[in-house]
């Protein structure tokens, strides 16, 4: 599956919200439902599959049926997760992904569009990668980054002390 097919995924799951993927990762409502990433070995054929996608969705596609929408389904040779494995030795997804979100969340809302710019960039380019794994960590990052911009919604509990 192509970088291509999976934005085309995405949008399609964000159409639902009114939200696209244009061409790198913007300030939108985030995705609230739980995304998956998911490795299966299939020792016998000496092959991997990784699926990408809300959970129901990914059941269904283990099932069998292939109108299942998830944002990625590849498979590939037995041990290429493992070798293709991103070492991040040089803290590039911590100063270029993460810090910049998170100065983003402290900082004043004239500083924030610069930083969400620089972090967004670095995540679209690791999100083109075709890559899952790659793929996968540049979507969480950028959606936990807008669920904790999300206002809290505090509920007290009711009493009913002052009912008669």
């Amino acid at each position: 599956m192509s970088v291509t097919d999976i934005t085309e995924l995405y949008n399609y799951h964000k159409q639902r919200q009114g939200i696209g993927m244009e061409n790198q990762f913007i300030r939108h409502e985030p995705c609230f439902e739980r995304i998956l990433f998911v490795l299966t070995l299939d020792r016998k054929k000496m092959k991997e599959r990784i699926l990408i996608g809300e959970e129901q969705q990914i059941r269904f596609r283990l099932n069998g049926s292939q109108n299942a929408e998830v944002l990625c389904d590849m498979t590939r040779p037995l041990g290429t997760f493992l070798i293709n494995f991103e070492r991040d030795t040089d803290r590039d997804w911590n100063l270029y992904g993460l810090s910049p979100l998170r100065q983003a969340l402290h900082s004043n809302r004239w500083k924030q569009p610069e930083l969400e710019q620089a972090a967004s960039e670095f995540l679209w380019e690791k999100y083109l990668s075709n890559d899952p794994l790659k793929m996968y960590v540049a979507f969480r990052i950028w959606n936990s980054y807008l669920l904790a911009r999300e206002p809290v919604t505090v509920t007290l509990p009711v009493t009913a002390s002052w009912i008669k």
